[in-house]
């Protein structure tokens, strides 16, 4: 792929402004179909081979925490394309940060003042470590 010049940045940042603003309204997360045992000892479910009553969810992270929101069947289709809206949002959001940082890098290094980007790689066995008070 060329590199392309600031003036085609400029225009391709224009035209994801403007797409971004056609946007009217999306939801963000996954959807999924979930089975759960209700409880209920009379239940049909109750007894192990069931496999539980279904349901349709929307799983997404708020802050810092998960969030289920269910989704009645009828509204499945609906859903699914709101979530393909909410993911063409994301989308832009992530192209127009990355043409903002590259007109950015661009424009210091006109005045001089060059920046340098690293790539870091995560840290091995971080996470792996046992906390010392979960011991």
């Amino acid at each position: 792929m060329r590199k392309l010049s600031k003036d085609e940045l400029y225009q391709l940042q224009a035209s994801l402004f403007a797409e971004l603003n056609t946007l009217q309204e999306f939801r963000v997360g996954s959807l999924f179909h979930r089975n759960r045992k209700c409880g209920k000892p009379q239940c049909a479910c109750a007894d192990k081979k069931h496999p539980g009553h279904g349901c349709w969810v929307i799983g997404k992270l708020s802050d810092g925490k998960h969030l289920m929101t269910t989704v009645p069947e009828s509204q499945v289709p609906e859903t699914r394309k709101l979530l393909e809206v909410g993911k063409r949002f994301w989308d832009i959001c992530y192209r127009l940060a990355d043409i903002t940082d590259e007109l950015t890098r661009r424009n210091l290094a006109e005045t001089g003042q060059e920046t340098v980007t690293v790539k870091k790689t995560p840290l091995r066995g971080f996470y792996d470590r046992k906390h010392p008070r979960r011991s």
